[in-house]
């Protein structure tokens, strides 16, 4: 809770509007619902934990436990995507002190190509640790000339992706990039650094385990800012 108060702490301000009531800062409320997050809690599950929980309210602050509305509303004005955005911002700022890796994210739900998603996750990793040298893994769900010229020509990074998508076929991948993205993992020239790629779904596994797999949105905007909490509290947590 300590922690999340610190990292809301380095770019949100304490009230969203001088009128407000200022029962409770902002980053209080961030740090509240980081606990309700690691806890598996509902709403109303944070508000009577937190209630029972004079320790952990003082270690952040707060003279009393914010109720469930107020978590609810708090939830919808910090965790939308500009906001989680710069979350991630200052959590691979304080992960490079750490010498840990800064990440990206993309929330989906529902099925399909993730073909898309490699724009935004390349993006959103590059400027994280922009200048070191990145090199972007990628399963076959995101092969395309697009996703390589995207990293490789507009960003200077090193993608590597198997040239799978597409029709059993014996003849050359199409696209400059997709071939040689085939002439080397025909030779096995990437398959060390292609491994890399199962840390991926150790996170997925972490997150899962210690924060549960399930979501408590009913829409598919709420399951998306639950996503994105998931993701937030789990950088708390390593940090």
């Amino acid at each position: 809770m300590q922690a999340a108060h610190h990292l809301a702490k380095q770019f949100l301000p304490d009230y969203s509007c001088k009128f407000s009531r200022h029962d409770f800062t902002l980053p209080q409320l961030f740090a509240c619902l980081v606990v309700k997050e690691h806890q598996g809690r509902s709403y109303r599950g944070a508000e009577a934990l937190l209630e029972d929980s004079p320790t952990w309210r003082h270690a952040v602050g707060l003279r009393r436990a914010p109720d469930h509305n107020t978590l609810c509303r708090a939830a919808k004005a910090l965790l939308r995507q500009g906001r989680v955005e710069r979350f991630l911002d200052v959590v691979a700022r304080l992960a490079s002190i750490a010498r840990l890796l800064g990440l990206s994210m993309r929330t989906h739900t529902g099925g399909g190509s993730d073909c898309p998603f490699w724009d935004p996750l390349v993006v959103g990793a590059w400027k994280r640790v922009f200048p070191q040298r990145l090199t972007a893994v990628g399963d076959a769900g995101f092969d395309s000339e697009a996703n390589h010229r995207i990293a490789r020509q507009e960003l200077g990074v090193r993608s590597i992706i198997p040239p799978l998508v597409g029709r059993p076929t014996d003849r050359p991948a199409e696209g400059y990039w997709r071939r040689h993205m085939q002439g080397r993992f025909e030779r096995g020239a990437d398959a060390k650094v292609y491994g890399q790629r199962w840390q991926v779904e150790t996170v997925n596994s972490m997150m899962k385990r210690n924060l549960g797999s399930a979501l408590r949105g009913r829409t598919a905007h709420s399951r998306k800012r639950d996503l994105s909490l998931k993701v937030i509290t789990h950088n708390v947590m390593i940090l």
